[in-house]
């Protein structure tokens, strides 16, 4: 196979022949450069006045836009969209309507249907989790299973694996949940401890900030924390 690509000839004037900008070296064509290294390989802007269009990506190398060889667009699974460095990267998964915005956002999900995830690594670790929603960087970025949970904000669910329907908002907040469910925080480091606890409400910058296991599986009913650090040293209660 040649490796230095020869010029294709074109009639410059009436019958004068002269080298062309386009390349073959029987493998791969060039324009612009004599030495292509794909089917077609441009050396310079492209400009592209309709459509551009890509077939259904069915694997890795088959309807994916690529940037530095990383994929950064492509539509893997039925109903999905990701956009974003090595967003929703497992193509060898089996899901649907799942939508990835950020670098390595959904990167492991591989049978997770109908999850969000608008960050850089929102929702990294999936595998199975359904209908989850993560906005904004490391957000629910360990969950592995976890189902029915919203995280907004910079790592709020960071720890989650198992936990289902919690909510977040805000900075950290329920970051060390693992496992716990039904839990609501809202404000920067809110229930940031909790990690099995479950059915705790805090609402305000720290609250319930230490919790730890308190909810009703502790107690004979789950915790509510209104205020900024508003039963912030709480832990099993």
């Amino acid at each position: 196979v040649q490796t230095c690509a020869l010029p294709i000839s074109k009639f410059t004037a009436g019958t004068t022949l002269s080298d062309s900008q386009i390349y073959d070296n029987g493998s791969n064509v060039g324009i612009g450069t004599s030495s292509p290294t794909a089917k077609l390989d441009v050396n310079g802007d492209l400009a592209v006045s309709s459509s551009l269009n890509l077939p259904a990506t069915v694997g890795a190398s088959i309807g994916v836009l690529k940037i530095g060889g990383v994929p950064v667009l492509h539509s893997f699974g039925n109903a999905s969209i990701f956009v974003g460095p090595n967003a929703g990267n497992d193509f060898s998964m089996g899901q649907s309507a799942n939508t990835g915005v950020g670098a390595m956002a959904l990167f492991s999900n591989v049978f997770g249907t109908g999850n969000t995830a608008t960050g850089a690594s929102a929702l990294y670790g999936n595998g199975l989790g359904n209908s989850n929603t993560a906005t904004g960087t490391y957000s629910l970025y360990s969950n592995v299973t976890g189902s029915l949970n919203s995280a907004l904000g910079h790592s709020a669910l960071y720890s989650n694996l198992l936990g289902n329907s919690n909510t977040a908002v805000g900075f950290s907040a329920l970051h060390d949940n693992s496992s716990g469910d039904g839990n609501t925080a809202v404000g920067g480091g809110a229930l940031a401890k909790n990690t099995t606890g479950v059915n705790n409400t805090a609402v305000g910058r720290g609250a319930l900030g230490n919790n730890t296991t308190g909810g009703l599986e502790t107690s004979v009913s789950g915790n509510t924390a209104l205020g900024a650090t508003a039963l912030f040293s709480n832990k099993i209660g």
